[in-house]
């Protein structure tokens, strides 16, 4: 089993360890990254499916009902929160003052020894 978005373990190293092992059967599922069984009930199912039989070919029919991933919803979400924190910085004028004072040298000639 891969994860379509697995960064560790991907997809075509599944391919390539199906190729030596006997009973070998390769199942991308759509929208996940590595943790294939808890991210999606899916993942759980076909591992049962195989596990109560492995020369059988495994029931794959979940996978057509999983959901694409809500990548812009949750990017969203992120911009709220950030935009509600940013809110609250503005109007709290001790949380712009900076504790630290930097003094710029404004000579730009060498020093002479």
């Amino acid at each position: 089993m891969s994860g379509e978005y697995d960064p560790a373990t991907p997809t075509h190293w599944a391919y390539r360890a199906a190729k030596s092992l006997p009973f070998a059967q390769v199942v991308v599922l759509r929208g996940i990254g590595h943790d294939v069984i808890d991210s999606d009930p899916c993942g759980s199912e076909v591992v049962a499916d195989f596990l109560a039989n492995p020369r059988r070919k495994l029931k794959t029919g979940c996978i057509g009902r999983m959901q694409a991933p809500q990548f812009i919803a949750a990017a969203e979400e992120q911009w709220q929160e950030s935009a509600t924190q940013r809110d609250a910085a503005i109007r709290s004028p001790k949380q712009m003052r900076s504790p630290f004072r930097f003094r710029h040298r404004t000579s730009t000639s060498p020093k002479k020894h």
